[in-house]
């Protein structure tokens, strides 16, 4: 009899035994006695078994004391007889003992071919032969000890313990005939060497779960010993027929911070989706549908792979409060598949306003304030004190619970309803004399502590203490930086007073505050009956409407005004796609009748186009801006292109005829904000295949139409005039004529020439059309210098030239940096993010803003934020804010206009509103914009200044020293330098024509006997070298009379002449003031 258990069905054994038993039983010659016996139930070979395991019974009158297996006379196994076998004991009714029969005894491997041989020994010495077996035990064996399947949340290896004969004992996992991992079996397993005698049999083998086949099925672990005789045992099941997914990153949720949870998520159906929860609020359900080349490669046995990434932006003001993990769970079409663990959500801190009406204030002497404050645990404490921590004044509390909207009066509910987290809070009172701090900035702020510790700032006004000896005005010895702050009707008609504030903190020699208003040229007219003909005295009755408010105000409202202030002034002329994005007007809107026309509207790769409002949810300065349908760009749109010049030409003259721009007041325009081809179906859908611009395209190819000599456009076609045959070889196609000719309809592919062609053309319509409106103003009698584009430059990563090799999102939209800058007109830019600080580079390989100042020396900024409007809810701090103005002011922008529209001290009572990159007043930014204005208001556009910070930041301001380490404090550089030398030098920044007689002044401290001067460093390497010599407390250098040089950075030399180490050094400030010379400051009329 040769059964395995493991070969032979364990109830045909059992079958078998109990049909012997009964056999014995019935055998006469066993009745009535209870002779010794003994039965192998298996395996009485271990041809095929996994575990050598002889089993058994034995009966003996006698008390059986071992059983033991032998090989000859090397005894291999030793059990005594302890399991119940009821069985046997119904076999032989007769027969009584108080031992159990049962036996199993484990066999060690051994080498060769074995006949075993199993015996009992009994109490008294006896020993009972039960049976042989012969056996091969030198075959590898082992055990699994998977307990589950293998799932993307469950095990990630495959563990258990092996032993062989000859020792080393290889072990493979393997899916079908594919190898998965492969290790030995050497791990120490004290449990199997008391059963085996082998020290290290365990085996634990990790899988990458990507890499494993798509479906379900049993893994196979191959045994292999040195010989090559190998044993293969089932492993555990595989369960990957499922979607997969996983969360890339852990970092808390909470306030300012960028709160997007990434990950992936892959299904068999392109269904992968990530819904996440915040205790019992659904927060929502996120489409895996970025594109993730790092995934399709992992997993390319899997359909849409490459498509499977998730950015989950999660709005903090909508988590419910307290400290809780999200709960993240991946989907797929058949629904839910695994749920696990998010990042912490921390949103327990004390939320509250500052009950103050003036936000900038210059000397106010002694101040009362007042904070309403709220937490569920309670308050601790309420703080007055300065941003940078200085504590100034402890609020008392006053009064008991009350709601934030109690304490409104009806003046105050311009927002409408207050929405804190926490409905009710108490109010807390301090009076402070502001003529106890020294003078400088401040932003006066509350710290509220709660009784869990948990503190939390509430902003307040910006307070300036003026310095006894800051001067009077002066005459600017260049030409001043301007500022020209934003706003709208409402506030225009109540004095323009956040301008008037912020004049007083920071107006200076060479600095101009002034004002910026919007004017929807196309959109405040008279009207159908006059043929909508543009109105400079649009009336409040056809402005304000049920929807909301038209956003222009009247330019004459506007140009009276700034008189009225004598303000400097920019006029936002809007006639693009913000200009009618509000809502619906045909009654007043030419666009809105015009766009009814689907031949005068972008169009999208399948030949379709989109209502207005297909889209919601996109960013702007108020909700859901209707942006999905944009008029086409095309010289052929030309009902468009006659509204849009007569409007237009009638804004500039109005402006003219008011008389602005004399006695010196600067006035100026900036045009049609994010001229586009639509590129608001982000990676869904490309614009603009529309039958006008595609003619178009063709005749840019081909040099023909208003390209050919003499046309409207000729000199601006593509660089080479291409004919048909040219076309089909870039196209790889076979069009039989020109008219036949089609763009690329497929998502874009930037290695194909024929893609590459499609986006120059885009650009070109872009930067055509950006050169047809300032011209329109110019032929109007606006001066080209007082004409700037308001191009968006959101991402670094954009083309200098309009026919710049294309890469991405911006070149879709058709944005270059020399498309926005027209021959008649200067590059205005808008700047928000990163973008603002000028991080990151363009495939030029210099950065945006070499680029720009590259492309136009006069440029300037029409609108500005550092926030990242893709995280509307993440303020910039006080280094991202001081780092956008530096740089914006040291390339040499002509002006800035801040975005402006919502109250930092807002964000916690109406949440609903509170949006970053608008947020000016009581934000880091608007400090660190009133603090370098102040700091600059001797220096004149064009210069270079480094104050290595301020009060609130630490900043190396882009300098370098190649042999010492440098310490930035808050507004000083500190350098050890252990040797007789040292050379720093700056970051670069840009072309800066640099006119004879400008002045370099070095300020700080260092010991005496060192040399030190500059080298003025031309963008080709060359060095001009400057001596400094102290004055007035400065090390100063002025350059030559030589003709005007070209910069581009500026380094520093200090030399021991006493060859000794140089010490410390602390630099204070470095400024490179540049001498007057030719200006942008022009006349604002034509010459």
């Amino acid at each position: 009899m040769q059964l395995s258990v493991f070969s032979v069905p364990m109830r045909r054994i059992l079958a078998l035994t109990t049909a012997l038993l009964l056999a014995v039983a019935g055998d006469p010659a066993f009745a009535g006695t209870c002779p010794e016996r003994g039965f192998l139930d298996a395996p009485a070979s271990t041809e095929h078994a996994v575990l050598p395991r002889i089993d058994g019974w034995v009966w003996s009158s006698a008390r059986i004391t071992e059983v033991r297996v032998r090989d000859g006379e090397r005894v291999l196994g030793v059990a005594t007889p302890a399991l119940p076998r009821d069985d046997v004991v119904a076999a032989f009714p007769g027969c009584r003992s108080d031992q159990h029969p049962g036996f199993s005894i484990l066999v060690p491997p051994t080498l060769g071919a074995n006949s075993l041989v199993v015996e009992a020994r009994t109490a008294d010495g006896r020993v009972l032969e039960i049976g042989t077996s012969a056996m091969d035990l030198s075959e590898p064996f082992g055990v699994v000890e998977n307990n589950g399947p293998i799932a993307q949340s469950a095990e990630s290896s495959v563990h258990g313990w092996a032993i062989s004969a000859l020792g080393d004992l290889k072990v493979s996992v393997l899916a079908g005939d594919v190898e998965l991992a492969t290790g030995f079996a050497r791990g120490r397993r004290d449990d199997v060497a008391a059963s085996y005698a082998a020290e290290r049999s365990g085996f634990d083998l990790p899988l990458s779960f990507r890499t494993l086949p798509r479906g379900r099925y049993f893994l196979t672990v191959r045994l292999v010993d040195r010989n090559g005789r190998q044993r293969n045992l089932r492993g555990p099941e595989v369960i990957n027929d499922r979607a997969l997914g996983e969360l890339e990153n852990s970092a808390p949720i909470e306030l300012d911070a960028e709160n997007v949870l990434r990950g992936w998520s892959i299904a068999a159906d392109g269904g992968g989706s990530v819904r996440i929860r915040a205790l019992d609020k659904d927060i929502g359900l996120f489409k895996a549908d970025v594109v993730r080349e790092d995934v399709g490669k992992q997993y390319a046995h899997w359909p849409h792979a490459t498509r499977s990434g998730v950015e989950a932006r999660l709005s903090f003001r909508e988590l419910p409060r307290g400290r809780y993990p999200l709960t993240v769970t991946f989907r797929d079409g058949a629904g839910d598949y695994l749920t696990i663990a998010g990042p912490p959500v921390h949103n327990d801190l004390p939320i509250g306003r500052i009950l103050e009406s003036r936000w900038r204030m210059v000397d106010p002497g002694p101040l009362d304030f007042s904070a309403w404050v709220a937490d569920e645990d309670g308050i601790a404490s309420v703080t007055l004190v300065s941003e940078t921590g200085r504590e100034l004044a402890p609020l008392a509390p006053e009064g008991g619970q009350v709601s934030f909207e109690s304490l409104l009066d009806e003046t105050e509910r311009k927002l409408g309803r207050p929405e804190p987290a926490v409905a009710m809070g108490r109010v807390y009172r301090a009076r402070f004399d502001t003529n106890s701090l020294p003078p400088g900035l401040y932003r006066l702020g509350v710290r509220a502590t709660d009784n869990s510790g948990r503190s939390a700032l509430l902003p307040g006004p910006l307070v300036l203490r003026r310095s006894p000896s800051e001067q009077a005005r002066v005459a600017c010895p260049g030409e001043p930086f301007r500022l020209f702050f934003p706003g709208d009707t409402e506030t225009f008609r109540e004095g323009f007073v956040a301008m008037q504030e912020l004049r007083e903190l920071a107006t200076g020699p060479c600095v101009d505050i002034g004002m910026r208003g919007r004017v929807e040229y196309l959109r405040t007219t008279r009207g159908k009956q006059q043929d909508y003909r543009f109105d400079p005295d649009f009336p409040d009755e056809l402005r304000l409407r049920d929807e909301g408010s038209v956003t222009s105000t009247a330019l004459n409202e506007l140009l009276d005004l700034s008189a009225r202030l004598d303000a400097p002034l920019l006029v936002t002329l809007d006639g693009g796609v913000w200009g009618d994005a509000r809502f619906a007007a045909p009654d007043i809107d030419i666009v809105d009748v015009l766009e009814q026309d689907e031949q005068a509207v972008q169009w999208n790769q399948w030949g379709k186009t989109e209502p207005d409002d297909a889209l919601g949810g996109l960013a702007g300065s108020y909700g859901s801006p209707q942006l999905a349908r944009m008029m086409n760009l095309s010289i052929y749109n030309e009902e468009f292109r006659r509204y849009k010049q007569r409007n237009l030409q009638s804004a500039v003259r109005t402006i003219l005829a008011s008389g602005a721009g004399a006695a010196g007041r600067f006035v100026a325009v900036d045009l049609d904000p994010d001229q586009y081809i639509n590129p608001w179906f982000y990676q869904a859908q490309w614009y603009d295949y529309s039958p006008q611009s595609l003619r178009q395209f063709r005749e840019w190819l081909t040099h023909a139409g208003p390209y050919a000599e003499g046309g409207e456009l000729a000199g601006s076609a593509h660089s080479t005039a291409l004919d048909l045959e040219r076309i089909n070889r870039i196209a790889a196609q076979h069009w039989s004529s020109l008219e036949l000719v089609e763009p690329p309809r497929q998502r874009p592919d930037y290695a194909d020439p024929w893609h590459q062609l499609w986006t120059a053309f885009k650009r070109h319509q872009v930067a055509s059309h950006y050169s047809d409106l300032a011209r329109w103003a110019v032929a109007a009698g606006l001066a080209p210098a007082r004409v700037y584009t308001s191009q968006t430059f959101i991402q670094a990563d954009v083309a200098t030239g309009v026919e710049d090799t294309a890469t991405g999102w911006t070149d879709e939209a058709g944005v270059s940096i020399e498309g926005a800058k027209p021959v008649d007109g200067r590059l205005g830019a808008i700047l928000y993010g990163p973008a603002s600080r000028n991080e990151g580079k363009p495939r030029s390989g210099e950065s945006l803003f070499h680029n720009i100042r590259q492309t136009d020396q006069d440029w300037a900024v029409v609108e500005l934020h550092p926030a990242t409007i893709e995280f509307p809810e993440k303020l910039p701090s006080h280094a991202d804010a001081y780092a956008t103005i530096s740089r914006i002011l040291n390339f040499g922008a002509r002006f800035v206009s801040p975005m402006w529209g919502t109250n930092v001290a807002d964000r916690f009572v109406y949440p609903q509103h509170f949006r970053s990159y608008d947020a000016f007043t009581a934000s880091s930014f608007e400090y660190q914009l009133v603090w370098w204005l102040r700091y600059r208001r001797d220096t004149p556009v064009g210069s270079l200044s480094f104050p290595f910070g301020n009060e609130a930041v630490s900043s190396n301001d882009g300098w370098t020293s190649s042999a010492v380490a440098m310490a930035s404090g808050p507004g000083y550089l500190r350098l050890d330098v252990r040797q007789p030398w040292l050379r720093m030098r700056s970051a670069s920044f840009g072309r800066l024509h640099l006119p004879a007689g400008s002045r370099l002044q070095v300020r700080g401290t260092w010991r005496e006997g060192l040399r030190v001067w500059a080298r003025l460093q031309t963008p080709d390497g060359d060095n001009a070298s400057l001596p400094l010599a102290e004055s007035g407390g400065l090390l100063v250098g002025v350059t030559g009379a030589a003709e005007t040089r070209v910069v581009d950075r500026i380094a520093l030399r200090w030399l021991a002449l006493d060859a000794q180490s140089i010490g410390e050094i602390r630099v204070d400030d470095i400024r490179l003031i540049r001498a007057s010379g030719a200006s942008a400051e022009h006349d604002v009329h034509r010459n």
